[in-house]
């Protein structure tokens, strides 16, 4: 439910609160969120090599079956730790780190815990596409994904500053038939 506020000169509008908007370079485009999730990936799949150890299954079947077990249930939490928890801390995962960026909320501070997990879950278990996601990306003003847009979070480069605040609004999208509100900054007209 939103509620409505009132301009100084009387106008009402439907606001859920103030964010802050970026200079349209300070948001990280598509290299760098490729990038990003290369790196992302590559330092995961390190981390999952070390709970597979060189299998030994001409010695022992059992031995390569329980690899096989542990590396099913630990990558699905090596994943969740480093792209949901470690990327809101303030080092971030070190794909963000190289390409020096940071995520952050509509209101310009660091997403909370449940943000990264949906922002995460979304990611791993849809229902958007990853090439859905980073074709939407390269055509938003503010170069956010579908799952930033979801869960109301921007990246952004490790050094930008925003440039102006504004009205959280909801505003109404259509894609493949659905419709779909987000939460957006309105940015004011000049």
């Amino acid at each position: 439910m939103t509620e409505i506020n009132k301009h100084k000169d009387g106008s009402k509008n439907s606001s859920l609160g103030d964010g802050v908007f970026y200079r349209f370079d300070a948001y990280a485009g598509f290299l760098r969120r490729v990038i990003i999730i290369l790196v992302d990936l590559f330092v995961i799949l390190v981390f999952c090599s070390f709970f597979t150890p060189i299998p030994l299954s001409f010695f022992y079947d059992q031995y390569d079956a329980l690899m096989q077990a542990n590396l099913l249930y630990a990558m699905p939490v090596i994943a969740f730790i480093y792209l949901a928890v470690v990327k809101r801390t303030n080092f971030g995962t070190f794909g963000y780190w190289l390409a020096g960026v940071k995520i952050v909320t509509l209101q310009g501070k660091r997403p909370s815990l449940f943000q990264m997990t949906v922002r995460f879950v979304l990611l791993i278990l849809g229902p958007i596409h990853p090439l859905i996601d980073f074709i939407w990306l390269s055509g938003d003003k503010d170069r956010q994904t579908l799952r930033d847009k979801i869960v109301g979070t921007y990246v952004v480069r490790d050094n930008a500053i925003p440039i102006g605040q504004g009205d959280i609004t909801l505003s109404q999208y259509y894609l493949l038939g659905f419709s779909f509100s987000f939460k957006e900054v309105k940015r004011p007209a000049i």
